[in-house]
């Protein structure tokens, strides 16, 4: 099966650019929308459905960094495994000190201490999301990319563990 990286024809890399992620679905959506086959058979139609819906999948996953990178490891094959890379103790304490907070802010429906924690979270995933743009330039060009993966499956798993306690805020 090819990748989302091949399915939208853009550069394998993980510094992409959302509007050019955008313009490839728009280019593919131009040949491949189930519209323009609205007078052709069945078989056709299903089949540009298909197409766009694997497109649409495609553009989700560029389209987000963190699924971006598992993308870019697998067309590396280098698969990311989730379990297989010790968590930063130091990360996790302060993981558990902002869940804390987070739990005790709601408790007390304390809105302005909420929302600055959630800031706060937003602030270091971005802080973290340009570590691992930083760090997959350096990987796309190294000669031996396993040296590496270690880091960047631990920086992985410390954005994904960011981005479900942002989502659990709420």
């Amino acid at each position: 099966m090819a990748s989302a990286f091949e399915l939208l024809g853009v550069p394998v890399t993980f510094n992409l650019n959302e509007s050019d992620i955008n313009a490839a679905l728009r280019s593919v959506g131009l040949q491949w929308h189930p519209d323009r086959f609205a007078c052709a058979s069945a078989a056709e139609r299903e089949h540009a459905e298909e197409q766009m819906a694997e497109f649409n999948v495609a553009h989700a996953t560029l389209c987000d960094p963190l699924r971006r990178a598992i993308a870019l490891l697998d067309v590396f094959s280098c698969p990311y495994d989730p379990n297989g890379v010790n968590a930063d103790p130091e990360f996790l304490m302060d993981m558990l000190e902002i869940k804390e907070q987070l739990h005790d802010a709601k408790q007390n429906n304390d809105s302005t201490v909420l929302n600055k924690l959630i800031f706060d979270l937003r602030k270091r995933e971005q802080h973290e999301l340009a570590q691992l743009a930083q760090l997959f330039t350096e990987w796309e060009t190294a000669n031996n990319r396993s040296q590496d993966l270690p880091q960047l499956q631990q920086l992985l798993n410390q954005l994904h563990y960011l981005d479900r306690t942002i989502e659990t805020s709420f």
